[in-house]
């Protein structure tokens, strides 16, 4: 809105942001927002359209203490009632604020990323004080809205006997997860297929299978079939081999050298048995 002042459109992005993080927090696993980008509610902009934010602060740094300093450290007015712990896993589950300036333009996107961590959330639930409701309300998302839950509703009663905590052991077990370290497939194939030793055991197993996927990018032509020495080594059942030009520069072009093989085209299969 053009005939805002600077202070009611920070107090207005403040308390947006606000009202975004606790939906996101009592109701998301993760949740990005961005002021600057129309969402086409109002209907005189198409969904998605860069307008930007105009700011006659110096710099990112200013813009960014201006935030810190009502948000973080003393929060907008519907937060101000909150707990000490409340106050800080609100700062915490913020991400820094990234400004994206727009080209010939003295308007900026404004990025936010809110990520509500369990070990940091636990099962806390965030209410904020509003006018409308006097003893405050709780805001989930729900799609692209921040929904209040009007209070003493089965709504507001089923989220904090039952959806608040079950959000709260969905976020431990996910995180959980992620914490796993991941599954080195290379060597999972290899235990697999040499027991766990540096070569095939062939008592363990009768046939092997290779399947090769093509890929058309630049960065995956070879000039050095080198890499491919290796399928020599072993006495393959089947190859399904997906590369049109494999004859010239594929596993083909080494196959070939065995006159064993026996080559199968694709159009010649029926359905019967090919080996």
């Amino acid at each position: 809105n053009p005939n805002l002042s600077e202070k009611d459109i920070k107090l207005a992005f403040i308390h947006k942001l606000g009202t975004f993080a606790a939906a996101c927090m009592n109701s998301r696993y993760n949740g990005t927002i961005f002021f600057g980008i129309s969402d086409c509610k109002d209907g005189k902009s198409d969904h998605g359209e860069i307008k930007g934010i105009i700011t006659s602060l110096v710099s990112n740094y200013k813009n960014q203490e201006w935030v810190e300093k009502h948000f973080r450290k003393t929060p907008f007015k519907s937060l101000q009632e909150c707990s000490r712990e409340e106050q800080s896993v609100f700062s915490r589950c913020m991400s820094s604020i990234r400004f994206i300036p727009i080209i010939d333009s003295d308007r900026v996107v404004i990025e936010i990323d809110i990520e509500p961590n369990f070990f940091i959330c636990k099962f806390l639930k965030f209410k904020l004080n509003s006018s409308k409701y006097e003893n405050g309300v709780y805001f989930l998302r729900e799609d692209s809205l921040n929904v209040p839950l009007n209070p003493k509703s089965k709504e507001e009663e089923n989220f904090i006997s039952t959806k608040c905590k079950f959000l709260a052991e969905e976020r431990r077990y996910i995180q959980s997860y992620k914490n796993i370290t991941p599954i080195n497939k290379q060597q999972k194939l290899k235990n697999l297929l040499c027991k766990e030793e540096n070569k095939f055991s062939d008592d363990k197993y009768k046939y092997f299978l290779i399947i090769n996927s093509y890929c058309t990018d630049e960065c995956c032509k070879m000039s050095d079939f080198s890499d491919f020495e290796w399928v020599k080594q072993i006495n393959w059942k089947a190859i399904f081999d997906f590369n049109p030009d494999s004859a010239s520069n594929g596993i083909l072009s080494t196959a070939l050298q065995n006159a064993d093989s026996v080559i199968i085209p694709p159009d010649s299969i029926t359905g019967k048995k090919c080996f």
